[in-house]
């Protein structure tokens, strides 16, 4: 794949909403469609490390401090990946100036470059450390489940990402739902209330089933993707890469129209 790379941030407005899971399982699943990177954001409870099982010699810290470059902070796993890690509660991290923050997107951005896809796993929550590494997205995914503090939160979300970041194109994932109607409804529901107060497009991405292989695998530390990608909470992750890959394939494609 040639061409500038598809970069997606997945957020959600609130914690506990299985965003990391899905954001490592999709960077996971999106390895047949090039070049993929996993970039870690969460300067807090970092831990997508933990869900592909690996022990990280190095984090985002260590570009912070200096102490590496940030194409020297990636390490591979054995899922055909390459890992950013995060830092958890790095006071380097939280006390970083703006200067500091805009070098770090200067460097990922350069780091991206060298990929097919890249996936931020940003933290929760609509403030402003929260919601800076959607800068460097091309695409944004939110994910949202049946909850109403999940449904307020995520609103909050995007209403910052429109107002603050001027994004206004949003695509929606329905985690831990019971059925494909379950989750169109839900996307209906939510898409009504959304677009009556913030002028924004959201695009029904997909959705993943309750399913106990995922906390099945979170426990053995491995994506729900390496259990089984052909049924379940599995398959519906799949279906989800395979439209995203579609939207790398798109992104690569207007890049070299672009070029020439």
């Amino acid at each position: 794949m040639a061409g500038l790379p598809l970069v997606l941030a997945i957020v959600s407005g609130k914690g506990g909403v299985g965003k990391t899971t899905l954001a490592v399982n999709l960077a996971v699943g999106l390895g047949d469609s090039g070049r993929v990177v996993l970039f870690d954001g969460d300067s807090g409870l970092a831990n997508a490390h933990i869900l592909l099982g690996v022990r990280p010699t190095r984090s985002i810290a260590d570009a912070v401090r200096g102490e590496a470059t940030v194409d020297k902070v990636a390490e591979p796993t054995p899922w055909g990946i390459d890992l950013v890690a995060g830092s958890s509660g790095a006071p380097e991290l939280l006390r970083a100036t703006e200067d500091d923050r805009r070098a770090l997107g200067h460097a990922l951005e350069m780091l991206f470059n060298r990929y097919d896809i890249a996936v931020i796993d940003c933290p929760a929550g609509a403030d402003d450390l929260a919601l800076r590494h959607t800068e460097l997205a091309s695409e944004i995914v939110v994910v949202l489940t049946g909850e109403p503090t999940s449904f307020l939160d995520a609103y909050s979300t995007l209403k910052e990402l429109s107002n603050r970041y001027r994004r206004t194109h949003f695509n929606v994932v329905l985690n831990s739902v019971d059925s494909e109607d379950d989750a169109v409804n839900l996307f209906s529901r939510f898409h009504a209330v959304t677009t009556r107060f913030l002028d924004i497009e959201l695009c029904y991405l997909g959705y993943v089933r309750r399913d106990a292989a995922v906390e099945r695998a979170v426990l053995r530390c491995k994506p729900v993707l390496a259990e089984s990608s052909a049924r379940g909470a599995g398959a519906d992750i799949s279906a989800i890469a395979r439209r995203i890959g579609a939207l790398a394939l798109q992104s690569a494609g207007a890049s070299t129209r672009r070029a020439h």
